[in-house]
């Protein structure tokens, strides 16, 4: 298999994230609801070479303040995307098929990984009927 994802759900997210920069079939990395906690561990960031997306649950999700954190400190040649919707550390994963955020993934990953336009839309234009801002996400996007 030649294009890989890597994501992690929470406390798996530093699993993933310590994978990632070691394995080259890992195209894309996709981290929901966590980020680095430990400032000893942000040198992981440095060593990414793959974009990196963030889907986390606003402020009251505890990933939130460090998932910013880290996304400003990511190589500024590095592609990353970054969503957050005001659900908490719970996002919508008990909902049908993942609810919000099973579907805000797709997208991202219908986009990344297939080249749609739509998708892309969906996760980057705000005006885009359907899209992640008129769903109340709180998105930024670099490179």
């Amino acid at each position: 298999m030649a294009v890989l994802t890597r994501r992690g759900l929470r406390v798996r997210g530093m699993e993933a994230m310590s994978v990632v920069y070691q394995d080259a079939r890992v195209k894309l990395m996709m981290l929901f609801n966590i980020a680095i906690f430990m400032d000893e561990k942000r040198y992981f960031l440095g060593e990414l070479k793959v974009p990196v997306a963030w889907f986390v649950g606003g402020p009251k999700d505890m990933g939130y303040l460090n998932g910013q954190k880290d996304f400003a400190l990511l190589l500024s040649t590095l592609p990353a995307f970054m969503a957050s919707l005001d659900t908490g550390h719970a996002g919508t994963y008990s909902a049908t098929n993942g609810g919000k955020f099973g579907q805000a993934a797709v997208a991202y990953l219908q986009w990344q990984f297939r080249g749609n336009e739509t998708a892309k839309a969906i996760c980057e234009n705000a005006k885009v009927q359907g899209s992640l801002v008129s769903d109340k996400w709180n998105v930024t996007y670099k490179n």
